[in-house]
């Protein structure tokens, strides 16, 4: 009985440290599992669909992977409410890490381009989902931790979907940032990013 509660108290410990909630991880390898989907069916249909003429094989494609990336962007948006309620709703302050680093060291993102094998289908027939036209801008705060880990990432604009598909991509991102070092230890900091896209 004691040993089930010390295992407990270690777990919710561990857990109030960790740099991201479990539901990120859990995000990443929902993306990471219809990749593998997609990419199987491809395979097959490149076989099944050898009867169809190159234009008709490319619009049945296009057709099918929409409708797959359709249930996958719901399932994507309903972990990104998890991950915020998650972070909303977490008790105490992380322990502050001491994490050396190099004192010239300049802040910044990885690659922003999530790293996919998958390479979706186009057809000529088969307009792009989601698709913003014209200018659409965002505003992004978000915090990187002492390990260059991101979190709490908040996106603010008049296009929700446009501010969801920012927020998903700042939490996809599996190469970690690197943070402010000040003194020759990293620091934790909060950062606010304008974003623009434009689209015709």
């Amino acid at each position: 009985m004691c040993k089930n509660i010390l295992t407990l108290i270690v777990f919710f410990l561990f857990s109030l440290t960790m740099g991201q909630t479990s539901a990120v991880f859990e995000l990443r390898k929902l993306n990471k599992r219809y990749d593998s989907i997609l990419i199987a069916y491809q395979q097959r249909a490149k076989d099944s669909l050898s009867g169809h003429s190159k234009k008709d094989r490319l619009k049945i494609m296009a057709l099918y992977e929409q409708k797959v990336n359709k249930q996958r962007r719901q399932q994507n948006l309903a972990y990104l409410d998890k991950i915020k309620l998650e972070e909303d709703t977490s008790s105490g302050t992380p322990a502050k890490r001491d994490i050396k680093c190099k004192s010239m060291g300049n802040f910044g993102p990885p690659n922003f381009k999530r790293n996919s094998k998958y390479k979706a289908t186009e057809s000529p027939q088969v307009s792009a989902v989601p698709h913003f036209l014209g200018e659409v801008k965002s505003v992004v705060t978000f915090i990187v931790d002492e390990e260059g880990t991101v979190k709490n990432v908040r996106a603010n604009g008049e296009n929700e979907d446009f501010n969801r598909e920012i927020e998903l991509m700042f939490y996809t991102m599996e190469k970690k940032w690197t943070p402010v070092c000040v003194g020759g230890f990293a620091q934790a900091n909060r950062f606010i990013l304008p974003i623009t896209q434009t689209a015709e």
